[in-house]
């Protein structure tokens, strides 16, 4: 119900935000190419491996941020159905590590 629909609405933003870094990553401005690398590098270091591929089916433009996600092994989507509270989590740290930029 509204739980769900919330919850996708918070990820479509969030990968949206992604997706605006991901630009920025690819462009030609450095303070820009810096910035997103270094979102991209505090991220990385803010979740194990298990986590970003859990994360990866929420916000699939990570990938496209972070160098090596592609060769980070994605569960499945079944493995990865997080109850609303871990999904709650890993989105709380991925805004903390864009907060600590």
């Amino acid at each position: 119900g509204l739980e769900h629909n919330s919850q996708g609405v918070v990820c479509s933003l969030l990968d949206k935000l992604v997706k605006q870094l991901v630009r920025m990553k690819n462009g030609s401005v450095h303070k820009d190419v810096e910035y997103s690398n270094n979102v991209a590098k505090m991220l990385e270091s803010s979740f194990d491996s298990s986590s970003l591929s859990s994360l990866m089916w929420y916000l699939p433009s990570i990938q496209n941020l972070i160098e090596g996600t592609n060769s980070v092994k994605r569960t499945s989507f079944v493995e990865t159905n997080l109850t609303h509270w871990q999904l709650v989590f890993l989105v709380t740290r991925f805004v903390q590590s864009l907060l600590k930029m």
